[in-house]
């Protein structure tokens, strides 16, 4: 997670207060949706992180961009936020969020990187061998790379595990320069 001090301490008191309220998931939906909005749509992100815009309106803005579908407490807290004029945290502090929604949920995020799409059965037993390593559902993306020629890539977290074809010839290529020929 690359998000700021203060986002962070922001996302905790946000979660407490959806763990309190029995309302972690009916909170991190509308976030999400707050976050891919202003990510997508440059001018209502404009119009939101703008000073001279009357905290009330961005929330009534977003008010109608949501049609009303966010929880009370989502309301309250981007009310708020507005406020004390710290929305442009808002997207570190969705980041945030996810990741304490995902610790509470028991679940981590890999990448799986390879050369070509893998067989569903292959990624079935790799996901459970990943759920076992790891303690905690696993939830799988998959990417493809032709560059690694073969094997896999798999990130969990900050960790990388590199079995791919193309580290093992960069692995023989050192080797091979350090080889003396006499």
């Amino acid at each position: 997670m690359n998000s700021s001090p203060v986002a962070a301490r922001y996302a905790e008191a946000l979660f407490s207060s959806a763990k309190a309220a029995g309302e972690i998931d009916q909170t991190l939906e509308p976030l999400n949706v707050l976050g891919d909005l202003m990510k997508g749509e440059a001018r209502l992100r404009e119009f939101f992180l703008n000073p001279d815009v009357d905290p009330e309106d961005k929330v009534g803005m977003l008010d109608r961009v949501t049609q009303k579908s966010w929880s009370p407490l989502v309301r309250a807290f981007m009310q708020m936020l507005t406020a004390v004029y710290r929305a442009e945290l808002l997207l570190d502090i969705v980041e945030a969020f996810r990741v304490l929604v995902d610790v509470e949920h028991k679940r981590v995020y890999a990448v799986i990187r390879s050369a070509r799409k893998l067989a569903p059965d292959s990624l079935a037993r790799l996901k459970a061998l990943l759920e076992r390593r790891e303690g905690r559902t696993v939830l799988l993306r998959e990417e493809l790379d032709p560059s690694l020629l073969g094997g896999l890539q798999v990130m969990v977290e900050n960790r990388v595990i590199d079995g791919s074809v193309k580290r093992r010839l960069s692995d023989l290529r050192a080797q091979l320069r350090q080889v003396s020929v006499a």
